[in-house]
Order: C-alpha cells, then structure tokens, then sequence
C-alpha cells in the first residue's frame, strides 16, 4: 500500500540549532536544515554576500545536472529586490526540505537571486527580549505536524499565522506532503479544512500573501506491482487522490497564489508530462528524471522544484507576473478530476 509510515517528528527544529535569526543565503545555511534535508552541502558553493552583484550565472560544473534556468531572467532585478525584503514562512517535510537544498544550487548558479535562508527554531530569549527567526527577511523553513496527518499540519499553520510570532511573516506557504494523501483519504473534507484555514487566516491577517501548494507525487510502480494496479491499490490510486487534491487547489487560487509542485513534478525537462492512465484518466506522477527512489528529489528535481519556488514568490511583487515561465502553468492533465 502506498501509505508513508507515520512518524513523531516534531513541527518544530530541534532546539540545538544555531540562532534562527542568523539568516544567511541558502547555500551557506544547508547545516541548520540538516535536521531533515539530503546532506549535499559540499556539493554547494556559498556566495560571499547575502547582497549578492548583478553578474551572469556561475558557469556550470560538468558533474550538474542540466536545468534550464532562464525563467528566472523574465523577473526584474526590482522584484528579486523586493523578494528579498519578504519574510516567508515554508511549513513542509521531507520534499519541502529537498527544495530547499535545490535552492541553494540555483543560488550557486545565479547569485543574483539568491535569498536568505535558516530553518525555525523557538525564539531565543536568553538576552530578555525574544528574537525571532522572521526579524530579519529571508525564507524559514520549518517541519509541519505530522506525516500522515494533514489535518493538523493545516491546524498547526493556521495557528501559528495567527500567533504574535506569526505575525511578523509576509508571505506563508503549506506543502502537505506526498504520504499525508493516500486512496482512502476524504479529499472533499481536507479541502474544505483547508480553505476553512485559509478564511481564518485572512480574515485575523488580511495583508498576509498565502502561497497555495499542490501536494508532491510520486512515480509509477513496476511492472512487479501490476496487481496493485488492477485491483486498485498502490501508488496510482494514491496519485490519483492526490491529483483531485491538487485540482482543487488550482480551481480555487489564481495561478499566481500557487506553487504548483505536482505540474513541475510532471513536467519534464524536454516539455513533455508524465502520466499514467488510472481508471480511463491520465494522472501526472513524479517523473523518472527527478527521483532515484520514486519518491524523494535527486539533484535534478531539486534544482527543478526551486526554480518553480522562486518564481512563485516573485509573483507576490507587486505588479510582477514573469513573462518567461518554468512548468507551474502547464497544468492541463491535473486539472482533470480522477
């Protein structure tokens, strides 16, 4: 059955983490989101300044995965400024954590984009006053609940927005996680909880931007695992739970208020969209290019998945939709309901 284990992982860093206010580039902040991120920091070269020079992109090292990064060249330099002015609030899990590693390598390789990065830690207070990891702009990564309870993964976001900490952050995002969704789960009632979240949150924080995000897939099984797929259990029925999740999103929020990572999932880097036929349907699923495992993002699929990243969170500039596009708008095939 395709259902992640539960865990007990806390929402929150491990308190032995460095000073969540210590915000630096991504590249050079890979060891506080070690906690739960793939260990590839020497892989990763940090820029020298968190106000990184207009200069071309880095030339690439042959050992790269080959990623096309030009969208990024459709955004302003004025609103890569303001992007680094926002205070942004990334509740995730494992997938969340590898996106946060690609960010790093796209930062590598164009530093003229690159943000702030630390993971969430409770606020130090030792010196009397509370310093908080949002004092300062930059994206905060932080776990959300538990897997395999979306529920209160959306519960916990909400509260946290609504908090006196929470109060600090411009723009919020919540990814559910790949195993949060399975064949059995009640899509109808996980939407309704979560739009009934995001009613309560801009009703208490009006001029808060909420990123929607689509939840994560993962690749077709086998040809070992055929009986699953005719008796309709395994990754396909999963896929395909999570496919009427991720419609939802995208008919509810405007393309520009959302991270789409199951289109970019699909979409692969030669255009085309991988899918499966599920009960007469086709279903995007993870494509075979962006994972080792099935599952979990290799290099390609990280870099991928934070070039969408950056690109919605440039669309929360005032004015600004880029011109030049990653995947995130080819979303014909999830727009079809299984």
């Amino acid at each position: 059955m395709d259902q992640s284990t539960k865990t007990n992982q806390s929402p929150r860093a491990p308190s032995n983490h460095p000073a969540p206010w210590r915000c630096m580039v991504c590249a050079a902040t890979l060891s506080t989101l070690s906690w739960a991120a793939p260990s590839v920091e020497a892989q990763v070269v940090a820029p020298k300044s968190t106000t990184p020079p207009a200069v071309a992109p880095l030339q690439q090292d042959r050992s790269d995965p080959i990623v096309n990064l030009s969208a990024l060249d459709s955004v302003s330099p004025s609103c890569w400024s303001e992007v680094r002015t926002l205070r942004v609030y990334f509740a995730h899990q494992s997938v969340g954590s590898e996106i946060l590693t690609g960010l790093a390598e796209v930062h590598r390789r164009y530093p003229s984009v690159a943000l702030a990065c630390c993971a969430y830690a409770e606020p130090d207070k030792t010196d009397g006053a509370a310093q908080s990891a949002f004092d300062t702009p930059g994206i905060v990564g932080a776990t959300a609940g538990k897997r395999g309870y979306p529920e209160q993964k959306i519960d916990e976001f909400s509260r946290f927005l609504r908090s006196s900490e929470g109060a600090k952050i411009d723009v919020a995002m919540l990814k559910l996680c790949y195993g949060d969704i399975g064949r059995n789960t009640n899509i109808d009632a996980l939407v309704e909880r979560y739009l009934k979240a995001v009613a309560e949150i801009q009703r208490e924080r009006p001029t808060l931007r909420l990123v929607h995000c689509t939840v994560p897939l993962k690749s077709p099984e086998e040809s070992a695992s055929r009986i699953k797929r005719l008796v309709g259990v395994g990754t396909d029925a999963s896929n395909a739970a999570r496919a009427r999740y991720n419609a939802a999103i995208r008919q509810q929020f405007p393309l520009a208020q959302v991270f789409d990572i199951a289109a970019a999932q699909a979409r692969r880097t030669d255009g085309t969209e991988a899918t499966v036929e599920h009960k007469g349907k086709r279903l995007q699923v993870l494509a075979s290019e962006y994972t080792d495992d099935g599952a979990s993002l290799n290099r390609k699929g990280q870099i991928v998945l934070a070039r969408e990243m950056l690109l919605a969170l440039s669309k929360q500039c005032d004015g600004e939709t880029p011109t030049g596009t990653g995947v995130t708008s080819a979303t014909s095939t999830g727009k079809t309901e299984p």
